[in-house]
């Protein structure tokens, strides 16, 4: 029995395969151990990759937004498309491959009064393949996600535009437009027919005349503006008014939110008109209310800081006043209001619908530019002529914050 005890005691005393088996048990803890101060190395830097690339995706998106190159319906396909091609070559292909399913884009957009805020919130989430050595204590791989939240603020101008338009007797005049109703209708075509003024017998097809065509290109810049106007639920970001002329001005439609006022004034306006054409009153009328103390009050009161005024001067004519010939003091007298109400930063913009060549000379100098300025010789063109002058209108951004 002594004898096994002390061969026992040599077993314990030896020191020949301890380190053997020690080394069997602790070398994959410690290679273990390497791999993951490795692969926690290499998560760390694809985690900041991840997170810088969607902080950029989410600033692009965002700006496309505010830029309105991208809608809240189109602007996730771009966020993550912008996304992968910011990572590729940063990431291994198949982790930035599986980014395309893996990443939510949710946009938002939130307007109060004139001001409108654009929001991206992105996120993503990527696997990571470990070392054999991290293997070697259970682990094969590990999930690492990012989110990334980017607004932009687009601070816009609420408007004030003045309509100033024809309703001399020419603007009675047919266009090439025919109508299909009603079936006949009071065609004015030439100053043989306006010699039976008012009575003149009705023929067919009726022809679209220059005052309807006018009522349906205001409608055009009215319903541009209505858009506008929506956004805001409390209606106070857009006001408009109305004035006229014939070799006189006539009543005018005072400035006032929204366009319900001023368009119900043009939808009124008389489908046949009759005088000469004198526009420098009215535009001394839109002149005077833009510029008026009353008008900046009304736009304060509603917090409106950023305001942009519009004329908008239509004619088919030449100023004649109450003759049929031309009248260059007129013309002076319009000039000098246009060059007023553009000291005062209104922007005019200028249609002449079938005008003269005084008629055109006189508008382009009102505008004061070429881009402002339109010539439409027919019922299509003048709806074109209100459209561009609409969108141009709608154009309301002033700054972008992110």
């Amino acid at each position: 029995m002594s004898s096994l005890f002390g061969v026992f005691r040599l077993f314990i005393g030896s020191r020949r395969g301890n380190f053997a088996l020690t080394a069997a048990l602790v070398l994959p803890v410690l290679l273990g151990g390497v791999g993951l101060a490795f692969d926690m190395a290499a998560m760390v830097n694809q985690r900041t990759v991840l997170q810088n690339g969607l902080d950029t995706a989410s600033l692009a998106a965002v700006s496309a937004l505010a830029a309105k190159d991208k809608t809240t319906l189109n602007v996730k396909s771009y966020a993550i498309d912008f996304l992968v091609a910011q990572l590729s070559g940063q990431l291994p292909s198949n982790v930035v491959e599986d980014l395309k399913t893996s990443t939510t884009v949710v946009p938002d957009k939130n307007t109060v009064g004139t001001q409108t805020t654009y929001t991206v919130a992105m996120s993503a989430r990527i696997t990571v393949e470990l070392t054999p050595f991290t293997r070697l204590l259970g682990f094969t791989n590990r999930k690492i996600a990012a989110r990334s939240s980017t607004s932009s603020v687009v601070v816009g101008n609420a408007l004030s535009l003045y309509l100033v338009v024809d309703r001399s007797g020419s603007m009675s005049w047919v266009t090439n437009t025919a109508l299909s109703t009603p079936a006949s209708c009071q065609n004015y075509a030439d100053l043989e027919d306006w010699a039976y003024y008012p009575d003149i017998a009705a023929t067919s097809p009726c022809y679209l005349n220059k005052m309807g065509a006018l009522k349906q290109a205001a409608a055009t810049l009215f319903d541009t503006i209505d858009s506008i106007e929506t956004l805001d639920a409390n209606n106070h970001v857009t006001r408009t008014g109305s004035v006229t002329f014939t070799d006189k001005e006539q009543a005018a439609s005072a400035l006032a939110w929204g366009t319900t006022t001023a368009r119900a004034y043009i939808s009124a306006l008389p489908s046949y008109p009759s005088g000469g054409t004198d526009m420098s009153d009215a535009m001394d009328t839109a002149y005077a209310a833009l510029t008026a103390a009353s008008e900046a009050t009304e736009h304060a009161n509603h917090g409106n800081t950023h305001v942009q005024k519009f004329i908008v001067l239509m004619t088919d004519g030449e100023n004649t006043g109450a003759s049929s010939k031309h009248k260059p003091s007129l013309d002076t007298k319009t000039l000098n209001a246009c060059t007023s109400a553009k000291n005062a930063g209104i922007t005019i913009y200028t249609v002449a619908f079938m005008a003269p060549t005084l008629g055109k000379t006189l508008l382009l100098a009102c505008s004061g530019s070429s881009s402002n300025s339109y010539t439409a010789d027919n019922a299509s063109e003048l709806i074109t002529a209100f459209e561009a002058i609409a969108k141009k209108v709608s154009d309301r951004s002033t700054k972008l914050t992110n």
